[in-house]
């Protein structure tokens, strides 16, 4: 005989379950959470509860209760109003995402890094022809093997802060640099990942000037597998005057070896760029 037709379990909601949902996109996920996990006590015509007895019940008391179970819960889902389908992150503001980011900003800008600046490796360098600031760095006098990588990162952030609320360009010469100038991939995947999406939405261009094989390669590498992002914003330059369709040459201020490198292997005016319209 059937065993005696009880009211269908009440569903009880714990901490536990309601932190677990604010993760989930949608009710419909809610929901085939819960019945999801009240299924693994109901089998065919059968209730096991968590002390492993068993009671025989109707051989529909499965789709019944299913049924029962999703009404409850989409009325409590009315009434509870703390139960968001929303991630709580689309809540949050955009530094409060970036946890690491923001003590390092609070460090950059409280910590001396007159170790760094001095060095006068990176620095800002007018704007270009749109208007947006340039990044100027000097791979020749970086020393990475030599610095302090925590402070040149405290230093980078410190710099280009408040520059990446907009649009800006990064140009970096890599003339006449060598093997103690050049990052390593660890350093260089560390940096990119701690900082936050602006920068890399922001940027609108990031050109190399003087390249050479391993700068190619390095960058081909990085920007397939670790930046996709910025891979169509990298350009490869092989002569200062080719900045100058993009920025006036007053704007760009670099030290003197570059230039005369730059002479040495292209020559004088070797490239004209077309006036602005």
């Amino acid at each position: 005989m059937l065993a005696q037709q009880r009211s269908p379990p009440q569903l009880i909601l714990s901490c536990d379950l309601l932190n677990d949902t604010c993760s989930l996109q949608n009710e419909d996920e809610l929901t085939r959470l819960i019945i999801e996990e009240v299924k693994v006590h109901l089998r065919g015509g059968r209730v096991e509860n968590h002390l492993a007895k068993i009671t025989l019940v109707h051989p529909n008391f499965d789709n019944v209760v299913q049924r029962q179970l999703l009404g409850d819960f989409q009325k409590r889902a009315t009434v509870i109003p703390h139960i968001s389908c929303v991630p709580l992150s689309s809540l949050l503001p955009d530094r409060s995402r970036f946890p690491k980011y923001e003590r390092l900003l609070r460090r950059a800008k409280t910590e001396d890094l007159s170790e760094v600046s001095g060095i006068g490796c990176l620095y800002q360098s007018g704007v270009d022809r749109f208007g947006r600031p340039v990044v100027v760095f000097v791979g020749k006098w970086f020393p990475f093997r030599h610095i302090n990588l925590d402070k040149a990162l405290l230093y980078l952030i410190y710099l280009l802060d408040p520059l990446v609320k907009g649009d800006y360009v990064i140009a970096y010469f890599h003339t006449l640099t060598s093997s103690p100038n050049h990052p390593s991939f660890a350093w260089l995947r560390e940096v990119y990942n701690v900082l936050p999406y602006k920068y890399k939405k922001n940027l609108k261009a990031f050109y190399i000037i003087h390249p050479t094989f391993w700068t190619k390669m390095v960058t081909w590498w990085f920007t397939t597998f670790m930046a996709p992002a910025i891979k169509q914003k990298v350009h490869n330059l092989t002569g200062v005057e080719f900045l100058y369709s993009a920025m006036s040459p007053d704007q760009l201020e670099i030290p003197a070896f570059i230039t005369e490198y730059d002479m040495s292997i292209n020559g004088l005016r070797y490239f004209q760029p077309e006036a602005p319209t």
